[in-house]
């Protein structure tokens, strides 16, 4: 008996190579899907090269304004704020074409008096400018300016000097304290400083402190009186010590009479 042969799936040569054609073709798109262009590629590089870095520049007080004192900001130079150069003449600064730029106006050709706080004005100041520390300040009240402009480095220097200059104690059990500081230097204190009352019971361990503020400007010559009340016990023994400028904040010409000590017992 003839054995039946078995019949199997077999493609054809034809379709083979049709399913290749095929693949191809589809490779062939995706590919040109994922590349740019010729115009994609030239617009690119069209607008990186536009990319430049914009100057920029802004004045607060709106421009060339000499009435209002102002700062210029351009980029990431340094803001330039309007000055007096004199009590007349002002360092206007505005912005120009290439960032700030800076203006001298004598303010007295412009209508005004003087140049006040980095503005031109018609109020009287009542200011004077004093080399303290080596350095031109604003200081309250009339007088001769004793450098110029304001803000810049001096040399003939002057420095203020803050003594006790008088210290009393009146009083039995109900005991007031009264102290007298004055500035005895050449120069105005313009930064903090801090008068100290400092009362002990000796030889027990008990003991009172009290701080006062000092006026400021605090001109030479000028002085100023604090009063302390206190409520002690009687029959013991009490020291007294008063410090000016007891933080030591103000560099004085004499450091040495900032302070007064009195003893006393109720």
């Amino acid at each position: 008996m003839a054995r039946r042969r078995r019949k199997t799936n077999q493609f054809s040569p034809a379709l083979v190579l049709l399913l290749f054609a095929i693949g191809l073709f589809l490779a062939s798109l995706s590919l040109v899907a994922m590349s740019p262009n010729a115009d994609q590629v030239a617009g690119a590089q069209f607008f990186v090269a536009k990319v430049q870095s914009v100057p920029w520049c802004a004045d607060n007080d709106g421009g060339m304004n000499i009435v209002q004192q102002g700062t210029c900001r351009a980029g990431t130079i340094n803001p330039k704020t309007d000055f007096c150069l004199s009590s007349v003449d002002l360092n206007e600064f505005s912005c120009g074409s290439r960032g700030c730029i800076n203006t001298i106006f004598d303010c007295r050709t412009e209508g005004y008096q003087e140049c006040y706080n980095g503005a031109c004005t018609n109020t009287t100041s009542n200011t004077h400018l004093e080399c303290i520390l080596n350095r031109c300040v604003v200081v309250n009240g009339t007088g001769t300016n004793q450098c110029s402009p304001q803000g810049s480095y001096c040399t003939n220097s002057t420095t203020p000097d803050l003594t006790v200059l008088s210290l009393s104690i009146s009083g039995n059990t109900t005991v007031n304290v009264t102290a007298v500081i004055k500035n005895i230097g050449n120069a105005t204190i313009i930064n903090a400083s801090t008068t100290s009352f400092i009362l002990k019971q000796v030889p027990a361990n008990i003991s009172f402190s009290d701080y006062f503020t000092l006026p400021i400007p605090f001109a030479p010559g000028q002085q100023v009186t604090y009063i302390r009340g206190y409520f002690l016990p009687y029959g013991a023994q009490w020291s007294l010590v008063v410090t000016a400028d007891a933080f030591n904040t103000v560099i004085e010409s004499n450091e040495f009479n900032n302070q007064q000590i009195q003893n006393f017992s109720t």
